[in-house]
């Protein structure tokens, strides 16, 4: 997903501009309306706020007075650093989850005034800039917001300059109030934005072979990450359930427990969201040259299973086991270190020593309603797996940087070194660039140093 950047002067016509492409049915997401809840009352930033500024910027009702706030920052530069300090943070963490929760689109509109004057919006991929000469930014604010030319000018000077801004933009949207050109400005910017976005989407192929290796992986979202962490409770839990001896069944239990302890929010419709998100992206390449139809239609259909399973779930998933008095006897103990002992448990004691057939028929009890959930992460996480091949590459004396594309969509970043390699990678990444180094193994307590030797390895984008 394409995700740009709106930004101007105040009077620009920022909001116009975003209106005019929510025409499009493209996601809006608007700093200053977020700035608005999270000063309403009862919300902590609005205390902090009071904190700050005084309990004169409450009118009666306890609400904010803007205006009265307004005059305050903006007649006082460290008041109105002081403001943005409490407020930007929040609305950016505030702005990258619904950015998060955005469903299958092409692009996603952010629309942020001080997007140029704050920078380090690292999620942005292209910066808009909606611009007006200074004369027509007063004249409209000074119409809409009642203000004196003096006020409108006061708050222009507190911004970053018309020619900085205009050197940071990707596009420039000339804004002189004739709105049918403006519309069909946005227009073309549409279409410019649908084809940027198409381009950039990788392409599916089933050709991607087995590789050798030993694989690690970096999720790129906190919903894969839960995801990933959850394929790996849902593999420990199944291993040991074939295995069916007294220590495993208790690694069943342990694994079950920190699965329901993984579940914040409603996952169900987390999965749904992503795998509705891949069905429409993927169906969109059916026809593409090059494409494996068959194999696609497959993998389309499949999805299609996986979300009619989950949405057939009509109680939480881990609803089975909350009266339970085994499993909960149990769960409580865990946390204690060895406090599964038979003096501890005397009940759970004689289940393990049961006939290992009863015991088994427990375990596939209680892990039989993950089933769904787990064949749709396992779809999920697959189709993203075998959306990119591996590129060969060579860490220079352990270190390699790659440079993420802008309109990359990536989601994973997987990693296949040779197991015969006595090297580890560590990575790190941001929206822009991916930092990989190579650690020597070493035993002991001393501290893995990265390693001066050229490593070869495999490196994946992954994403859908």
């Amino acid at each position: 997903m394409l995700v740009i950047g709106l930004t101007g002067g105040i009077g620009s016509g920022k909001s116009t501009v975003a209106k005019l492409f929510a025409e499009h049915h493209i996601p809006i997401i608007d700093a200053d309306l977020i700035a608005r809840e999270l000063v309403e009352p009862e919300q902590p930033a609005l205390q902090e706020l009071v904190d700050n500024f005084g309990p004169d910027i409450l009118l009666p009702n306890g609400t904010l007075d803007r205006h009265r706030l307004r005059d305050l920052v903006f007649s006082d530069d460290l008041q109105r650093k002081s403001l943005e300090k409490i407020l930007h943070p929040l609305i950016r963490q505030s702005m990258l989850e619904r950015l998060e929760l955005v469903g299958d689109t092409p692009y996603a509109i952010l629309v942020i005034p001080l997007l140029v004057d704050t920078g380090h919006w690292e999620m942005i991929d292209q910066i808009l800039v909606v611009d007006a000469n200074e004369e027509t930014q007063i004249e409209r604010v000074m119409q809409r917001d009642g203000f004196t030319r003096k006020q409108a000018q006061s708050i222009i000077d507190t911004q970053i300059s018309r020619e900085n801004r205009l050197e940071a933009a990707d596009q420039v949207l000339k804004n002189t109030g004739d709105i049918t050109q403006l519309r069909n400005s946005v227009e073309l910017l549409h279409q410019a934005y649908l084809a940027e976005s198409e381009e950039s989407k990788i392409q599916y192929t089933a050709e991607n072979t087995s590789r050798k290796g030993t694989v690690y992986e970096l999720p790129l979202n906190e919903r894969i990450r839960t995801l990933l962490r959850l394929e790996q409770l849902f593999d420990r839990a199944e291993h040991h359930i074939e295995h069916n001896d007294i220590q495993s069944a208790h690694c069943v239990i342990q694994s079950l427990v920190e699965i329901n302890n993984l579940f914040r929010g409603d996952i169900k419709s987390e999965v749904i969201k992503e795998l509705e998100r891949q069905y429409a992206s993927l169906n969109r390449h059916i026809d593409f040259p090059g494409i494996n139809k068959s194999v696609l239609q497959d993998l389309l259909k499949r999805i299609e299973q996986n979300v009619s399973s989950i949405h057939d779930i009509n109680e939480q998933l881990d609803q089975h086991l909350q009266n339970d008095l085994l499993y909960n006897s149990v769960r409580q103990r865990l946390s204690i270190p060895g406090g599964t002992c038979s003096f501890d448990l005397p009940l759970y004691t004689h289940w393990l020593n049961s006939a290992d057939a009863n015991r088994q028929e427990t375990l596939i009890t209680w892990f039989k309603p993950y089933i769904p959930l787990r064949d749709a992460i396992a779809t999920c996480l697959g189709a993203i797996r075998n959306s990119a091949d591996a590129i060969p590459c060579i860490a220079d004396n352990g270190f390699y940087e790659h440079q993420l594309k802008r309109k990359t969509h990536a989601q994973l970043v997987k990693i296949i070194v040779d197991a015969k390699q006595a090297y580890y990678p560590t990575i790190t990444a941001n929206k822009h660039r991916l930092n990989i180094r190579f650690m020597e193994w070493k035993t002991g307590d001393s501290k893995s140093p990265q390693t001066k030797s050229n490593v070869d390895f495999s490196l994946m984008i992954c994403g859908i």
